[in-house]
């Protein structure tokens, strides 16, 4: 998770997003997104997830995908559905496309997004690294 999420921040710097808020936002979400299919994708194996970083003009769109089980009804797991529901509040819109074959979830923020006030700008940065999950 640590890779893709630094991964994430470091291309979207390099495309010159500067909102620190807007930035922990998405940190956040691809934590959640990419953990997801840690947890989830691969029950028996491990498998890969594969990220992607759109920067459009007034849009930023982030697609996780796996080619794991898709998502099923654990109602016995704790905490099911919480790291969706924080996904679906922290983008713009959150789509997420599952079937038996895998997942693709698309995580869309708003870049034009107003900057926060410095006192309220979290420390977010990354290094990006390969990693296989």
């Amino acid at each position: 998770m640590p890779a893709a999420r630094h991964a994430t921040i470091d291309a979207l710097t390099r495309t010159g997003v500067g909102n620190r808020q807007l930035l922990a936002s998405i940190a956040l979400a691809v934590t959640e997104a990419v953990g997801n299919a840690i947890r989830h994708a691969y029950p028996a194996t491990a498998g890969d997830v594969g990220l992607v970083v759109e920067h459009n003009p007034g849009e930023i769109t982030i697609t996780v995908v796996d080619t794991g089980v898709g998502i099923t009804d654990r109602t016995g797991d704790a905490g099911l559905g919480l790291g969706l529901q924080l996904m679906d509040a922290l983008t713009k819109r959150c789509t997420i496309d599952s079937h038996s074959t895998g997942t693709t979830i698309t995580l869309a923020f708003d870049s034009e997004a107003r900057r926060p006030s410095p006192e309220h700008i979290p420390h977010v940065h990354g290094h990006p690294e390969p990693h296989r999950i």
